[in-house]
């Protein structure tokens, strides 16, 4: 019996690591579209399969697949032509890399925008796995994940699991709620995210320590991502800033709830090193990079642009990113 027993169990692990191995491979080589869902749900109906009109391509992580974003906004602005919302929450340069090809050849836009994220972007390429602030199923998680990435997609998909990994908040206490900021009710990713690295922003726009080689190895492949856009279509590169670099009252905030800050001046800064590195190594006639930074900080003088107890921007700041970027993708301005 017990030798039947241990069969049974071998037997379902090799199973389940066949099958496990077998989505990875399939989902590192993007043999089906993934991401398909999200680029429905995000898309008025008929809009992906209108060819008559030019395109304008835009990929990024949660701050584009806002449905109230910055892309409704060009949508919005331009009617004539088709803004195409290929946003994904959750991801980072190395989900968008499976993804960008497929999207490339299917809407051949004249225009791409891709969207970075100061705040997680590096923290999403190599989570801090060895953290010892964190729980061992974290940590756990993040070292396989780091590994296996169909695991990082599965986790999206399932409630479930995710609410088992992340213990996020019940709905009626979502942080993107209209309340005043409260430490106990800010996001509680964010909170995980300074638990297990306290200096994760402040690192990741001044490229301290580990996330300057993690800058490194991501910018690497975001080049070799935007260099299979044809040479006549030119490319914007979005530069999401964290709510800390808006200053105060944000520092003080994320202070509240667990950030570690080096050097405010550096990190409050328009000019960091996180764009200056971009800017740098990604820069050319054909691709520009742009920072809502500035344009931020002042609106920031009228109203909140971030959520109280979130890291996302509000509508209004969205709003503040769309008119920026009207300028850029409009038919008639020379790039």
């Amino acid at each position: 019996m017990l030798r039947k027993i241990g069969f049974g169990l071998g037997y379902l692990l090799f199973l389940g690591v066949s099958v496990l191995l077998l989505l990875e491979i399939s989902y590192r080589g993007y043999w089906f579209d993934f991401y398909r869902g999200n680029l429905t749900g995000l898309n008025p109906s008929g809009i992906l399969t209108d060819p008559s009109r030019e395109s304008i391509l835009v990929v990024g992580d949660s701050f584009t697949a806002d449905p109230r974003g910055y892309v409704e906004h060009l949508r919005q602005t331009f009617p004539d032509q088709r803004v195409i919302n290929a946003g994904v929450p959750g991801t980072c340069t190395r989900q968008h890399q499976l993804l960008f090809p497929r999207r490339l050849r299917e809407f051949e836009p004249r225009l791409v925008i891709y969207q970075l994220f100061v705040g997680n972007d590096l923290l999403n390429w190599r989570p801090p796995a060895d953290s010892p602030h964190i729980s061992t199923i974290r940590r756990v998680y993040w070292w396989l994940s780091d590994r296996l990435w169909v695991l990082g997609y599965l986790n999206a998909k399932l409630p479930q699991l995710r609410q088992a990994i992340y213990q996020d908040l019940p709905i009626d206490l979502d942080p993107k709620l209209e309340r005043a900021y409260a430490p106990q009710l800010y996001s509680e990713r964010s909170k995980m995210q300074f638990r297990a690295e306290a200096g994760l922003v402040d690192d990741s726009v001044c490229l301290r320590g580990r996330r300057r080689q993690d800058m490194e190895n991501m910018t690497k492949k975001i080049r070799s991502m935007l260099a299979t856009v044809p040479d006549s279509c030119p490319i914007l590169v979005l530069v999401m800033p964290h709510c800390m670099q808006l200053g105060a009252p944000h520092l003080e905030r994320m202070r509240a709830i667990g950030a570690s800050i080096a050097d405010p001046a550096i990190l409050t800064a328009l000019d960091y090193p996180f764009l200056s590195y971009l800017q740098e190594e990604l820069a050319t006639d054909q691709i520009r990079i742009l920072s809502p930074l500035a344009k931020l900080k002042a609106a920031q003088q009228a109203q909140p642009v971030y959520y109280e107890n979130d890291p996302h921007l509000n509508p209004f700041g969205q709003q503040v990113v769309g008119q920026m970027l009207v300028p850029y993708c409009s038919p008639q301005t020379p790039f």
